[in-house]
């Protein structure tokens, strides 16, 4: 589009070279939106939700609890 632009006479290139730089200003916004978007993808891929994730914990504590009592209720017993 710049060569293009270059080739024309001066009144309309200047008017063009406005709007080519306002379409090089969004193309840079969204790659910089889309190369946030993808990091946060490969991030939540690797590190998985997180949510998910104290909710086991919380799941796992329980049953470990859980069972813990019962050996302990056991063991008094005896």
């Amino acid at each position: 589009m710049e060569l293009e632009v270059r080739s024309l006479d001066a009144a309309t290139r200047r008017e063009l070279s406005k709007k080519v730089d306002q379409y090089k200003k969004s193309l840079a916004s969204l790659a910089d939106d889309h190369k946030k978007i993808r990091e946060k993808e490969e991030r939540d891929g690797l590190f998985g939700d997180r949510d998910s994730i104290a909710m086991s914990s919380a799941d796992h504590r329980n049953r470990m609890k859980a069972a813990t009592d019962k050996c302990a209720g056991r063991l008094s017993g005896w």
